[in-house]
């Protein structure tokens, strides 16, 4: 277990706020043996589509990933096995969510340096493959969609003074930016700017400035 006592041992890997919490205000954290098995750490859809798939795509002129015979994704990790620094940048892009579909409910709390709660928001979010689509009909495209890798909606549930619309990210197919995107928003944009980085776990921990941010995140995945 994880303990004001032991954590300097691996702060080098821990979040600032992660460590900041178990350090100074009692948090323990659970030790479990390293997980090796790739079948329990990954979707078994996914895993299934990367085997079957194994050599089926490449990086076309262009930068994107196509089939050998210039269709989209079809699914799983197209390079499992990366020759170059492109095919591993494409396999970390398209190992993200792996997931036809996830919906992510998130509460978060804003606290100032003494842990007393300043801000507190709600939203809820939808993402969906567009392509690479593996266990939702259709598969593997959405018919119109091929162009695009993903698509986002959201909202800012509360407050009220940040959840006036919807907040909607339509990410395409290209290595030059992570995700480029064509965002449109109603006065959520505050929220979304102060709502950046959330790991996969349960709970998130991050230090932005003098505060500390404690976030809930779970996800619903297909």
């Amino acid at each position: 277990m994880l303990s004001a006592e032991n954590v300097d041992i691996v702060k080098d890997l821990l979040d600032p706020g992660a460590y900041w919490q178990i350090k100074h205000d009692g948090r323990l954290v659970d030790l479990a043996p390293t997980e090796t098995d790739l079948a329990r750490l990954t979707p078994t859809a996914y895993l299934q589509a990367t085997l079957a798939n194994k050599g089926k795509h490449k990086i076309f002129p262009d930068g994107n990933v196509y089939t050998l015979d210039g269709k989209p994704w079809i699914g799983g990790n197209p390079f499992s096995q990366p020759q170059s620094a492109a095919e591993i940048l494409w396999a970390n892009t398209l190992s993200w969510g792996k997931h036809d579909s996830q919906a992510h409910p998130v509460l978060d709390f804003d606290t100032d340096a003494d842990g007393h709660v300043e801000y507190e928001y709600a939203s809820y979010y939808v993402e969906w493959q567009t392509v690479g689509r593996l266990t939702l009909d259709p598969h593997p495209y959405m018919h119109g969609h091929e162009g695009q890798l993903r698509i986002l909606g959201g909202t800012v549930l509360a407050p009220a003074d940040v959840s006036a619309g919807p907040v909607f990210c339509r990410c395409g197919l290209t290595i030059s930016t992570s995700c480029p995107a064509t965002i449109s928003t109603g006065r959520p944009s505050e929220a979304c700017a102060r709502t950046r980085r959330i790991s996969a776990s349960s709970h998130s921990f991050r230090a932005t400035h003098s505060s500390l941010r404690s976030t809930t995140w779970r996800a619903i995945r297909c």
